[in-house]
């Protein structure tokens, strides 16, 4: 852990996987209300869970950028990756990788002549 966030922490009296804990029930919460189920029914009713290899679950991520109105992007997970597909005809919202936002980013920002492409 960083030594700065693990000092902040410390003050705060919370540690990451606190906060992370924190962060997803607020998270479970807004979904859950979202949809007008309980947080019961929202987990059985979204059971099928995308986990990368540190635990995230991408599925929150998801619901988050689908929140935002921005697509979400997602790095190393070939699981989530072969079920794009699947996952934008059932929420109407594009996955994209990293390297797809540049690319469309770098498309865009061409179309304008910009010298800020990445």
């Amino acid at each position: 852990m960083n030594p700065v966030r693990l000092i902040w922490a410390l003050l705060c009296g919370k540690l990451d996987e606190t906060a992370y804990d924190d962060y997803r029930r607020r998270i479970l919460d807004w979904a859950a209300e979202l949809h007008g189920l309980t947080r019961a029914e929202f987990r059985g009713q979204y059971e099928n869970r995308y986990l990368d290899a540190s635990g995230r679950d991408l599925f929150l991520d998801y619901l988050v950028s689908c929140a935002k109105e921005q697509p979400s992007y997602v790095t190393d997970h070939p699981g989530l990756l072969a079920d794009r597909k699947a996952l934008f005809d059932r929420f109407g919202h594009p996955i994209l990788t990293m390297h797809e936002l540049v690319e469309q980013e770098n498309r865009r920002l061409s179309r304008m002549d910009s010298p800020l492409r990445l």
